[in-house]
């Protein structure tokens, strides 16, 4: 069973998407901790709820230009002291569908760290094939409707 830190992009993945990926994960293994990063002044209340519910760790970040934002840097940042640090983790999570995060994958992979991307289709072949597992977000939303 993996021991799970989890790093989810809040400015790239819907919060149903950041939910349904919580869930696919508790069933891979333990969630050592689960933060999210980014511009916390924009999000909806539904975030607040599923913060609260699954213990999720927010990093706030706000806008510095128009079309870049500081949580990308910030998640990477800290996923990578993590890989260094006295969290005891063998799994390092990603949930977004931006290619930005391939080099952290691929960072991890060569620490030993198993790998797991979660992010919709549209989440470019390079970075999902990289990832040791992807799991397709969109289809998890699908799964998650039927079963109401």
């Amino acid at each position: 069973m993996w021991n799970i830190g989890v790093f989810i992009d809040a400015d790239n993945i819907s919060v149903d998407m950041a939910e349904s990926a919580i869930l696919k994960l508790n069933e891979m293994g333990n969630l050592r901790f689960v933060r999210a990063y980014g511009n916390w002044s924009r999000k909806p209340s539904a975030w607040k709820r599923l913060v609260n519910q699954f213990g999720v760790e927010t990093s706030h970040r706000y806008n510095i230009t128009r079309s870049k934002n500081a949580a990308d840097i910030s998640l990477t940042v800290d996923a990578t002291a993590s890989l260094y640090g006295q969290l005891e983790f063998n799994a390092l999570a990603v949930v977004s569908s931006d290619s930005d995060f391939l080099p952290l994958v691929q960072h991890a992979q060569a620490c030993g760290k198993h790998t797991v991307g979660l992010g919709c289709r549209k989440a470019p072949i390079t970075y999902t094939r990289r990832c040791g597992v992807f799991h397709f977000l969109d289809d998890l939303e699908v799964l998650k409707l039927s079963a109401v």
